[in-house]
């Protein structure tokens, strides 16, 4: 996919970590399908096996690609994304509880190439600290051209 350089490209991420359960444990408990997941010695594609197998369980729930004039906005589609989450919120906190080992991960992807910062509003930290979830950026800068 060609980005387009006149915008940040960004997506959320939920992920659980299952240790040595199978992710669909996580589908079991909260009754959300996963966007995808990561099953321990099955093989990732690409690279021959033994090599390319996960070496984790893993649940993920990813948005979709949104669109920012710049990185100061990739926090705006948030509260869309969490409202998933928080319909079942009761299921999650038991999910990310026994599981332990899970993140909220805010993922961009931009031509600005000296420095990046962005907002990230109050409501959204509220949000956040219901699940005791770890937050992670991850951020990656690209070269115009």
């Amino acid at each position: 996919m060609i980005m387009n350089k006149e915008k940040t490209e960004y997506c959320y991420c939920l992920w659980i970590d299952t240790e040595e359960e199978h992710p669909d444990i996580v589908t079991d408990m909260t009754g959300i399908s996963p966007t995808s997941k990561r099953v321990k010695g099955e093989w990732k594609g690409g690279k021959s096996k033994p090599t390319a197998v996960w070496d984790q369980n893993v649940w993920e729930l990813k948005s979709e690609m949104y669109y920012a004039d710049n990185e100061w906005d990739i926090c705006d589609n948030f509260s869309s994304f969490i409202e998933v989450i928080n319909s079942k919120e009761a299921e999650f906190v038991k999910a990310i509880t026994r599981f332990k080992d899970a993140g909220i991960d805010i993922r961009c992807t931009t031509f600005d190439t000296y420095w990046v910062q962005f907002r990230m509003q109050h409501e959204i930290m509220l949000l956040l600290s219901r699940y005791n979830l770890v937050t992670y950026f991850s951020i990656l800068i690209l070269k115009p051209d």
